[in-house]
């Protein structure tokens, strides 16, 4: 939170490009490294986070511009995020990287993501069956698709791992009201 304060958007753009630059260098001497491409999936989303901010503020033809780059970055993050499935499917954090991906597009206004959202959570609590954020995130998607049968059921489950998870304390006694 402090770095965003001390940086300005532009710079953090530039920032997250450079990076860019140099995982897609990474990515030329192996296209299938799945921390290259896990690393690489996470910075699109930090760009088309950066350019949601900067579109508060854009006049109509730039939001038609920042849309249109946005579009690159979030086909680019997906298709990221599935080289890295792809190379190695057993892998925890190729599945949690995806479904951050996923995450992160449905907190932006991709709701159509969230199947696939749900997927990828599946997959990494079939890796690791207590991974309660997995189940808390997956809680969370239930309830913005209003399903809160799941939603409960995913929560119960988080606290089952987890009693002491306190998100989803707090809502469960926000929903007992």
């Amino acid at each position: 939170k402090e770095y965003k304060e001390q940086l300005s958007i532009e710079e953090r753009e530039e920032y997250l490009v450079s990076m860019t630059r140099y995982y897609n260098s990474a990515l030329r001497y192996d296209l299938k490294d799945p921390y290259v491409n896990r690393r690489s999936a996470l910075i699109s989303i930090d760009l088309i986070s950066i350019l949601s901010e900067k579109s508060t503020d854009a006049s109509d033809q730039e939001k038609e511009a920042i849309l249109s780059e946005v579009s690159i970055w979030k086909n680019s993050a997906i298709d990221l995020s599935k080289q890295a499935i792809t190379t190695s499917p057993l892998t925890y954090a190729n599945w949690n990287t995806r479904a951050n991906v996923y995450l992160s597009l449905i907190s932006l206004g991709y709701t159509d993501y969230s199947e696939d959202a749900l997927n990828s959570l599946q997959n990494c609590v079939n890796i690791n069956p207590l991974d309660y954020d997995a189940y808390y995130k997956a809680a969370q998607i239930f309830m913005i698709k209003e399903d809160y049968n799941k939603a409960l059921n995913s929560f119960t489950k988080v606290l089952s791992i987890n009693g002491q998870h306190i998100p989803s304390l707090e809502i469960g006694r926000a929903s007992c009201r």
